[in-house]
């Protein structure tokens, strides 16, 4: 969305893309440009419509180009962003199933993304927050109330690197 513009948007691509790097090591044990162990990774962007940018694929050079292309600009749709991603998962799949929003957390757009937000929680789906300051400022209630409990688990506030690294090296292990 607009509210991500320029910084915010340049931490989440090294975000983002530090994630694909972690995931890809910690799934097959080599930065090997393929996510292993039949794990699966999608890329969802959203303003005022979301889109799936990539399904669930194993390619890190992929999922990254969708990272690296994404854009600021519009509004912030977080419901449909939420239904999108869920639509990713195989409701099948013994996988666990893992959504990463990386967002302000303020909705300029769509429908009350919190109950769409606690039916993926209800459906299984792990919900991580990644709150980065847009242009409007950050609201951290919402964030939390999103996420999956515990909130100081599951929500990171304007991390820097080195908290970003830590956060996503323990959700691998988790995933993995």
């Amino acid at each position: 969305s607009g509210s991500m513009s320029g910084s915010p948007l340049a931490n989440l691509k090294l975000g983002a893309n530090k994630f694909i790097d972690i995931i890809d090591e910690s799934t097959d044990g080599s930065q090997d440009g393929q996510i292993g162990s039949g794990s699966r990774i999608g890329i969802v962007s959203f303003a005022d419509n979301a889109t799936a940018d990539t399904q669930l694929i194993t390619s890190v050079a992929d999922l990254k180009s969708a990272v690296d292309a994404l854009t600021a600009g519009g509004f912030t749709n977080h419901a449909d962003a939420f239904t999108a991603a869920g639509q990713l998962f195989d409701p099948n799949s013994s996988n666990a199933k893992v959504l990463i929003m990386f967002t302000d957390g303020k909705t300029t757009a769509g429908s009350p993304p919190a109950p769409v937000a606690a039916s993926l929680r209800s459906s299984g789906v792990i919900i991580y927050c990644i709150g980065l300051i847009g242009s409007d400022g950050i609201d951290v209630d919402t964030l939390n109330e999103w996420a999956t409990d515990p909130n100081a688990s599951h929500v990171a506030v304007t991390p820097d690197d080195s908290e970003l690294e830590d956060l996503f090296a323990d959700l691998a292990e988790n995933i993995s």
